[in-house]
């Protein structure tokens, strides 16, 4: 009952909140996987450039393979942290190269220099996916989910995890 009625309140105030000031559009909008995969959210290619980040990859690497084949990027760019970011390396390289065999993209798999080396090394939880249009307006993606099926490919609830984006354009990159 505690948590409930903190929520009611909270939730009241927001609605306050949102009704005291214009809305402004920035073009972001908010994805939720219950409402169907979030990679229908992304661009039907050709895009410039892509660049990829997560601290989760799905086994096969199937996750980076379907937003590849979707967006059909002509440069792809892949950071990963050596020893934090679960992933089959094998997997993921497979996909790399066969991307780049089959389309002449270039693709480079990144260490983040921050990751290794170092007392201070930093673990970055963040997934991104961005990407810059042939015209080279820039977009990207970010929120809950990691570069795997579950999380982009299917449905939250029907075999897949419950997750939430929001996407829009960006003045600078990201990555």
């Amino acid at each position: 009952p505690v948590t409930a009625h903190g929520v009611d309140r909270t939730v009241k105030r927001l609605d306050a909140l949102l009704q005291s000031a214009p809305g402004v559009d920035t073009g972001h909008r908010v994805h939720a996987s219950w409402t169907g995969p979030l990679v229908d959210h992304l661009p039907v290619g050709p895009v410039s450039d892509l660049f990829l980040s997560a601290a989760f990859h799905d086994p096969g690497a199937s996750a980076v393979r379907n937003v590849l084949s979707r967006m059909q990027p002509s440069r792809v760019r892949v950071a990963v942290q050596p020893g934090w970011t679960h992933v089959d390396a094998k997997a993921l390289h497979r996909v790399l190269m066969d991307h780049a065999a089959t389309t002449g993209a270039d693709v480079s798999l990144l260490q983040d220099p921050e990751s290794t080396g170092s007392k201070h090394a930093r673990y970055r939880h963040g997934k991104l996916i961005e990407w810059v249009t042939l015209d080279g307006d820039r977009y990207a993606m970010t929120g809950s989910p990691n570069l795997s099926t579950v999380a982009l490919l299917r449905r939250g609830g029907a075999g897949g995890n419950y997750e939430l984006a929001v996407s829009g354009p960006m003045s600078e990159s990201l990555f």
